[in-house]
């Protein structure tokens, strides 16, 4: 089986390595991320063969839906280091999207600079976050306008955004969303997306 994009061998045991930040592998996540506002602890690469076994599967099923190979993309989550370890032992969890706000199922970004804003608000103890570096069977997509979005009043008084498609419409297997400088895409099976590494970024 294929090894996923960038990772120098293929998943065969479940864990998780750190990068030499001389070796080639680093340089070349390091190179996705370069950023000056950024501090990198550690670049750790997962292999989950469980999860990319299940990848595979879904890749091969998509194929056949369409036809042909199904397009795939690297994507980005920002998350907690405790929430990171989870996901490097069981995937994503579809049903973790906070409030729905953009649909019910994986959210991930495809710049990575959109997620920098929220880097204060995943922090731990010791001034931690987890960047999760992902690769992502997209299939066949569509946008969710702005102006198919609701405004949800929380309890609490405030205020977010709720598509008006839950899930991709029939026919798509995937969507994003635009807003503002920021593209948010809505994965409704976590077996379509792959996380190849954990980035400890350190917060200001």
């Amino acid at each position: 089986m294929e090894k996923p994009k960038y990772h120098s061998v293929t998943p065969v045991i479940n864990q998780t390595t750190q990068l030499d930040p001389s070796s080639r592998e680093y340089k070349k996540i390091y190179k996705l991320l370069k950023n000056e506002t950024i501090q990198i602890e550690s670049i750790n690469r997962i292999a989950n063969p469980v999860l990319w076994s299940k990848y595979k599967n879904q890749q091969k099923a998509l194929g056949q839906k369409i036809g042909k190979k199904p397009s795939e993309k690297i994507f980005y989550h920002l998350t907690k280091c405790s929430s990171a370890k989870l996901i490097q032992i069981k995937g994503f969890n579809v049903n973790f999207s906070r409030m729905r706000a953009f649909g019910k199922g994986v959210n991930l970004c495809q710049k990575f600079n959109d997620l920098l804003k929220y880097n204060g608000m995943f922090k731990d103890t010791k001034g931690r976050s987890a960047l999760i570096i992902s690769q992502v069977l997209i299939g066949k997509s569509h946008s969710n306008k702005s102006d198919d979005q609701k405004i949800i009043k929380n309890i609490d008084g405030s205020f977010y955004t709720k598509p008006q498609y839950m899930l991709p419409q029939k026919g798509f297997d995937s969507m994003y969303s635009k807003a503002p400088h920021k593209e948010i895409w809505i994965i409704p099976s976590s077996q379509r997306v792959y996380p190849s590494y954990i980035v400890v970024l350190k917060c200001e």
